[in-house]
């Protein structure tokens, strides 16, 4: 009888495993990314005003953290369309990152203008003047509103707990 697949004669023996057939997935979706990338970017070369390949490649060097590139990208989509508040608190939160807090708070503030009761824009602002501005009214004040918004966030619980140790 023949030994079986990967089974020498001596069972003590076995050969090592074949390599894996086919590609490796993680590659496959790193090169279908960088594909997108490059689609986006001869877009973008082609119309400097291509609003959405501006906020993706800002969203793809965010996700690497080249929050520099990325606010460049962003800033530029902002040019087009200011309304665009998603676009703008990752603006902001490239600020941050790169220790520019007044220039997160502007921009976290200019979003509020826009929609009051945007969750994120709150929460960020609560985190900066907490944390940064060691504003402790301030960020309560922030999250209390988010709160009276978004009651069933689920930041919720745990801003209502950083809340209560703040004001104790």
């Amino acid at each position: 009888l023949p030994a079986p697949s990967g089974v020498t004669g001596n069972a003590t023996s076995v050969s090592p495993k074949p390599p894996p057939v086919g590609r490796d997935p993680e590659m496959v979706a790193g090169a279908a990314f960088m594909a997108k990338v490059t689609e986006h970017k001869n877009r973008l070369e082609k119309n400097p005003k291509d609003l959405e390949a501006l906020i993706f490649l800002g969203n793809a060097n965010y996700d690497i953290t080249r929050f520099d590139n990325a606010s460049q990208y962003y800033k530029s989509a902002l040019e087009i369309d200011p309304t665009r508040i998603h676009v703008r608190t990752d603006l902001a939160t490239c600020y941050l990152k790169l220790g520019q807090t007044d220039n997160a708070l502007a921009e976290l503030q200019k979003v509020l203008k826009q929609d009051p009761d945007y969750e994120n824009a709150l929460y960020n602002v609560g985190l900066i003047l907490l944390e940064i501005k060691k504003d402790n009214q301030g960020a309560i004040a922030a999250w209390e509103k988010l709160l009276k918004k978004h009651p069933d966030s689920d930041k919720a619980q745990a801003i209502r707990e950083r809340i209560q140790k703040l004001k104790r």
